[in-house]
Parts: C-alpha cells; structure tokens; sequence
C-alpha cells in the first residue's frame, strides 16, 4: 500500500539547478529531525531498523556530530527545505579503519525516485576520496529489495558472512553515480 508521502512511481526528476547539496553543521540536530519527519514508517525502518515516530534525542545528537573526516554529512536542501542526507563514518574497529567508511543515505519519501540519493552518493563518494577512503560499507535492512538491487548496480558486493552487509569501491561507486552531474558540486554550496 503507497503512503501518503511517496512519491508516484516514474516521478520526474528534479533538477539539480534546484536544489543545493550543503554540509551539515556540527550539532544540527533540526536538520536530522526534518529529513527524519519525511519519512514513512517503512522508510524509517529501512534506515534505523525501527519505525518509530520520532529519533530518540540521543540519536539525533550522534547523527549531528559531524567532524572533518571522520563524519561527513551532506545535506539536499529544496526550496529551503531539507529533503535528505548522505552520510559516512570512517570505521574505528577494524584493520581497515583509515579506508573504510559506513555509508548510509535517506531521501524523504515525498523526493524518493527522483535522482536526489544518487546526487547525494555522488557528493558523499567525491568527498570520501578527497578524504582518503577507499570503500564504503553499508547495511541494508531485509526486504530492500530497491536499493540491494542498486546497491548492485552500483559495483556493490554482500558480505560472504552478513547477507545485509555490502562493500562498495569509492571510486567505483563515483562513477556509477556521476555520469551527466552538470557542475553540482562546482560552486561553494558543496565542500
């Protein structure tokens, strides 16, 4: 069943002259809770592994503690109005910690299927290879079966262990993405 947010199936893009992709600001929590606002209970599940009506505070303030290179942010941003957020976390725990990142993306459901996630994983892959990094992990809640099948699209592998993990190349996945971006990220709006 369509909810009331979604966006019709074959909705036309929206045009990158537009909108702007921006960073996230250190602490800002408003921006977190407006994307998380435009999200369906399925949307929210798929990102947060809950459909719950509102991210707990604590939540809100990890997603807002952005720091240089070590957690990035960017922010669509339509008519004023945050529409989704691209976002990595370069990995603390493993032995590839200085070229790896967990890669997540949330578009509201009102924008979904109109190029904005892919203009924003272009933004997220261009500043993680200014950053260094070299792969993108990503945990896929079960059922997705849109974004898996992009995920793969994209040069995505699943994990041999954890069929909700994937490994993405950075590059790779820069490419997949790009092809026709017309100086989006040209300009001061996204660093």
């Amino acid at each position: 069943m369509p909810c009331a947010n979604c966006a019709p199936v074959g909705a036309p893009p929206v045009p990158e002259t537009l909108f702007e992709i921006t960073d996230l600001a250190p602490g800002d929590t408003g921006t977190i809770r407006q994307v998380f606002s435009g999200l369906s209970a399925q949307s929210s599940y798929q990102r947060y592994q809950s459909a719950r009506p509102n991210l707990p505070i604590r939540a809100q303030h990890g997603l807002a503690d952005v720091r240089p290179g070590r957690h990035v942010a960017h922010v669509a941003v339509l008519a004023g109005r945050p529409v989704g957020i691209v976002r990595w976390i370069r990995s603390t725990r493993s032995t590839d910690a200085t070229t790896s990142a967990e890669l997540a993306i949330e578009v509201i459901d009102a924008m979904q299927r109109r190029g904005i996630g892919r203009l924003l994983l272009a933004r997220a892959a261009r500043s993680a290879i200014a950053a260094g990094l070299d792969c993108f992990h990503a945990y896929i809640a079960p059922g997705n079966r849109s974004l898996v099948r992009r995920m793969l699209e994209y040069g995505g592998v699943t994990d041999r262990i954890d069929p909700e993990l994937f490994r993405l190349a950075v590059a790779e996945l820069y490419q997949a993405v790009s092809p026709g971006l017309t100086g989006l990220f040209d300009d001061d709006r996204t660093t």
